[in-house]
């Protein structure tokens, strides 16, 4: 098993990764793995479709995750004179954070 994974790695990083670019590159692995899928039953298939939804949703944690540390955490900055007014913490960078500062510490 160990070396089918290997060799699948070796493949894709020789032939198919090169073309990940490439407009077409989906028209590509979806022919690929139409033709590789002829010669294997159902029950493969659906451990196969399984497969693909387990990298859909990693694709769709990792898309969320790199959405919100864009997006920055967001402070209100009551002393603009509007709470409309937000600062982002990209904003802030460099500036000491006093948003945990309480009574006691000052």
């Amino acid at each position: 098993m160990k070396d089918h994974e290997e060799l699948a790695r070796l493949i894709a990083q020789q032939y198919l990764l090169p073309h990940s670019k490439n407009q077409h590159y989906k028209t590509l692995l979806k022919a690929l793995l139409k033709q590789a899928c002829v010669p294997v039953a159902l029950p493969e298939v659906k451990d196969l479709e399984t497969c693909i939804a387990g990298i859909k949703s990693d694709k769709i944690k990792e898309d969320k995750a790199a959405k919100e540390a864009q997006k920055g955490r967001q402070y209100c900055c009551p002393l603009m004179g509007s709470s409309s007014v937000v600062v982002t913490k990209t904003c802030l960078d460099g500036f000491p954070d006093y948003s945990r500062l309480t009574l006691r510490d000052v």
